[in-house]
């Protein structure tokens, strides 16, 4: 029991470290963006991809985390669900941009 214990702990510290790290590149981009949007417009896919794989990480630890809990099942594939569409969104405005 201390093993699985010890692995959750480990996998919530990891998706910790992920979603700090990817928030502040998120942020950096957003003020990017934000100071000259016509000049920085390559940084919109690669902040939606970096949404989405927020989610994604956010997702897989509500699902990892609440197994057997259906309630909390849910709420983890709506995190999902978001992730996904945030991934659309970053192929769309890669092609629209770069293609």
């Amino acid at each position: 029991m201390n093993k699985k214990r010890n692995s959750m702990r480990m996998i919530n510290m990891v998706v910790d470290f992920i979603h700090i790290g990817i928030c502040i590149a998120i942020i950096a981009l957003a003020v990017v963006v934000f100071f000259r949007p016509m000049q920085n417009t390559e940084c919109y896919p690669v902040i939606f991809f970096l949404a989405a794989v927020l989610n994604f990480t956010s997702a897989y630890a509500r699902m990892n985390r609440f197994r057997l809990n259906r309630n909390h099942s849910a709420s983890g594939i709506a995190v999902l669900v978001l992730g996904i569409l945030f991934f659309i969104l970053a192929v769309i405005s890669g092609v629209s941009i770069w293609g």
